[in-house]
């Protein structure tokens, strides 16, 4: 009977301690803020082989040739917990296309909440968004035509200085659905922490119902 109080005693303590960690990471991650900048479209017009081929194919660009055209979609997220108002700005986000002739155009693609206004700037190779307000969760998406150099691939680098973000994170998620956005790091922890400790239990419920069973047996 002792060992049958013991078990139980162990996974009540294991239980109350991991529900302690997830909130107390659950909290944490609520008071943290953060910005992702996400490369998740490239296209090409003219691939590398076929840009070598003599041929009479020309590409105009309101009225001007240029050797190649590119269509690449930055995503810029919130991923924080905590709003990001428009005057926590010191250094607005930057888009800083390399590998690239010149930046020809950029727009808003797609955003959400749909109706947030992001009035973007060309800025010779780079793209500037706005200061705007952004609370968790809120994120548009970039699209941006640029004249690519020969054989190479556009990339970005992201730069920026935003009261409480320590830096922007940037990572590329080419092929990725559009809406398709990782967890915080916190959630994502706390949420492998919940899984552990429910497996935990049922291991140590399945031994302590075996255990039972046979002493009663």
């Amino acid at each position: 009977m002792r060992s049958k109080w013991t078990v139980v005693s162990g996974v009540v303590g294991i239980i109350a301690l991991s529900l302690t960690v997830t909130f107390f990471l659950i909290g944490r991650s609520a008071e943290k803020k953060g910005i992702l900048v996400e490369l998740v479209s490239r296209s090409i017009l003219v691939g590398a082989d076929m840009g070598k081929l003599d041929s009479p194919l020309k590409l105009l660009y309101d009225g001007t040739e240029i050797p190649n055209y590119a269509v690449v979609q930055v995503r810029v997220s919130n991923t924080g917990g905590q709003p990001i108002r428009s005057t926590e700005y010191e250094a607005p986000i930057r888009l800083l296309f390399r590998n690239v002739d010149r930046v020809l155009s950029a727009g808003k693609a797609s955003s959400d909440p749909a109706e947030l206004d992001v009035p973007l700037v060309l800025d010779g190779a780079a793209v500037v968004a706005p200061s705007i307000l952004m609370n968790p969760g809120d994120c548009y998406v970039v699209d941006a035509r640029v004249v690519p150099h020969d054989g190479e691939m556009p990339t970005i680098q992201a730069t920026g200085r935003v009261v409480g973000v320590k830096s922007i994170v940037y990572r590329e998620t080419l092929g990725k659905a559009s809406g398709e956005r990782g967890l915080p790091s916190g959630w994502a922890l706390a949420t492998s922490i919940l899984l552990g400790v429910t497996l935990l239990m049922t291991i140590m419920t399945s031994i302590s119902a075996l255990g039972l069973w046979r002493h009663k047996t």
